[in-house]
């Protein structure tokens, strides 16, 4: 299935963004387990933040937000958007150097729910705003 057609497929666009991206961010957790769209992982899989690449230009900034748009389920959306991770003013695909705002937090319920992993190319660096649920 064609990478624009597992986005809608899954919600993603248009419930995050608007089109589909052109090439996925390759998103790898530590247990070994490499992500592809509509996988599902358990708790323990993902406890860690992941180690996240994406094709980038060296010179441009990058924001990556992994969200889950609808917690705690898409049927039962209550909560809204849970941020799992939010870092950004990343140099290239170089996330070491960026500054996190989010810390990874990974949040678990017992009903099914999915996330997005998102990589957003900016024109200049962003500021951060104090937030009380940032890092």
């Amino acid at each position: 299935m064609a990478l624009q057609e597992k986005f809608r497929e899954h919600g993603v666009v248009p419930d995050v963004i608007d089109e589909p991206p052109a090439e996925l961010a390759i998103v790898k957790y530590d247990c070994g387990v490499t992500v592809e769209p509509g996988a599902i992982l358990t708790p323990t899989q993902v406890q860690n933040a992941p180690v996240v690449t994406w094709p980038a230009e060296d010179s441009a900034l990058y924001t990556l937000i992994m969200t889950d748009p609808d917690a705690p389920s898409r049927s039962d959306p209550k909560w809204g958007e849970w941020r799992h991770w939010v870092v950004f003013n990343i140099p290239g695909a170089d996330l070491a150097k960026g500054e996190e705002w989010w810390a990874y937090v990974w949040r678990w319920s017992s009903k099914r729910h999915w996330t997005a992993s998102l990589h957003l190319p900016h024109l200049q660096a962003a500021q951060r705003q104090d937030h009380p649920h940032a890092a």
